[in-house]
């Protein structure tokens, strides 16, 4: 006779040095089966240490299983679930997964430019259970799998390594639902291979709250671009940013072509590619002309006597480190609200794209008519616009003047070196060691970021960095003051 079932215990440690446990359960065919031990099941209490805790959820979790059986049924749909995988694996006719190549490869050559990252999201989330059944024959089961697995994973703690964000499990239920679409009307006929849509009436994947939206206050905006300490080309990209409220791609692809300084006119046309760095379309695929507002006016003036002979309205620095340098600069400049350098579950540090909120806020304090708003941010639907217009209506007592009138050192003072050159400027924070969120840089990456701020105009380095900007100027390294 076999021994009692009682289930027993595996420590772990997460990713933040917190002590973690495994239950093994032991399931009626003879099979062990791991199950993750609830985080208040891990920490002394009562008397008992944190092992002896867990050890008495084991057990109670193997008397479930011994009840119910729970975890045998779902290790046996499992094994199932393979068993048709392999099935369709060896069965003629093309898999999700080849019909994934051929319909991404369209999606590239039609100029999609997020190919790339749904090639990604489809290898991690969605072929890894879809992807070896047949294209012909796979259900609507199949899909809500799936979704399922998504769900999982936003289940999991935020320091797991399998841990997805509602917003990326969102947007890998928008690429199923197109796949879906495309599989019965997509436009190139060889890619229609069903009568019907296995994604249609699939519930899509639980969805998150979202944190609030950041912008500056005048008086905010004020020190930011009147703080002496933060160089000036720095200081007149954030101004342009707020007062154009332009997407920073389409600032980077921002030309003296665009800019009718006659009729105080900027015609947006067009974004940068963040990966290629080549220009393609704004994101919504629409142009759009913006009023200069009178405060910018002389800003881009300036901009234009100095710049006239560069294409590039305004110098930007590299998209992963835009974020960290506005909140160094303002930290730098004496903004001391709290939430702009908070992220949490409600909450959202300032970034970058928050300057062109900010702008967007500020119109809509300033009063101006809803629909202009729409047009000038370049919103496909009303419904984005009305989230700034609602948090304007319950700001705009007390929220100060918008588009205040500009420093003079923006106006007035030569940029010299500060656009469009290399020079050494003196960092008061390690500027080049900014890391893009989710990659990390090996030492040598690191190192080679650090030496190639220090190579003067001429070098390889300097010549091969102008290249790849596409509009002909340097980008400088990254600083507060100069020499």
């Amino acid at each position: 006779m076999s021994p009692p079932r009682k289930g027993c215990v595996e420590p772990r440690r997460r990713a933040n040095g917190a002590l973690s446990f495994l239950a093994r359960i032991r399931l009626a065919d003879g099979s062990r089966e791991r199950v993750k031990v609830p985080p208040s099941y891990c920490t002394p209490a009562g008397g008992s240490t944190a092992r002896e805790r867990a050890e008495l959820y084991a057990e109670a979790r193997q008397e479930r299983e011994n009840e119910t059986g729970e975890l045998l049924a779902k290790r046996k749909e499992r094994l199932a679930d393979k068993a048709k995988q392999h099935e369709a694996l060896m069965a003629p006719g093309e898999t999700v997964a080849k019909w994934c190549d051929r319909w991404l490869a369209d999606r590239k050559e039609r100029g999609i430019h997020t190919v790339d990252h749904d090639r990604g999201r489809l290898r991690k989330h969605v072929l890894p259970i879809v992807g070896r059944l047949d294209v012909r024959t796979f259900t609507r089961a199949d899909v809500e799998r799936v979704v399922e697995a998504l769900d999982q994973k936003m289940r999991l703690d935020e320091d797991d390594e399998h841990h997805l964000s509602w917003k990326t499990a969102s947007n890998v239920w928008v690429l199923v639902s197109k796949m879906g679409k495309d599989l019965v009307n997509a436009k190139r006929r060889d890619l229609r291979v069903r009568e019907d849509n296995p994604a249609e009436r699939v519930h899509a994947p639980e969805r998150g709250s979202r944190p609030a939206k950041q912008y500056l206050y005048p008086s905010e905006f004020e020190l930011l671009v009147g703080c002496k300490g933060i160089d000036l080309a720095f200081r007149t990209l954030y101004a342009v940013a707020v007062y154009t409220y332009a997407r920073s791609n389409e600032l980077a692809a921002l030309t003296w072509e665009d800019v009718d300084l006659a009729h105080n006119v900027i015609h947006i046309t067009k974004s940068v590619d963040r990966a290629t760095h080549k220009v393609k379309s704004t994101k919504t695929g629409t142009t759009r002309r913006i009023p200069v507002e009178p405060a910018l006016r002389p800003v881009l003036s300036r901009l234009h006597q100095e710049r006239g002979s560069k294409p590039a309205v305004v110098w930007m620095p590299d998209h992963e480190d835009r974020a960290i340098l506005l909140r160094k600069h303002l930290e730098l400049a004496g903004v001391k609200r709290a939430e702009l350098f908070t992220s949490d579950a409600q909450r959202k540090h300032i970034t970058f794209h928050d300057l062109r909120a900010t702008g967007i806020t500020w119109a809509a304090v300033r009063g101006d008519d809803p629909l202009r708003i729409k047009q000038r941010a370049g919103h496909l639907g009303f419904a984005t616009t009305e989230i700034y217009i609602r948090e304007a209506e319950n700001l705009r007592d007390g929220f100060g003047a918008v588009f205040p009138a500009l420093t003079p050192l923006l106006t007035e003072a030569p940029l010299g070196h500060g656009l469009g050159q290399m020079v050494h400027l003196h960092a008061d924070f390690p500027g080049l060691m900014v890391e893009q969120r989710g990659i990390e840089h090996s030492d040598n990456v690191r190192a080679k970021r650090r030496g190639s701020s220090r190579n003067l105009p001429g070098s390889d380095d300097a010549r091969r960095r102008q290249a790849t900007r596409g509009f002909g100027f340097v980008q400088p390294p990254f600083g507060i003051s100069s020499r």
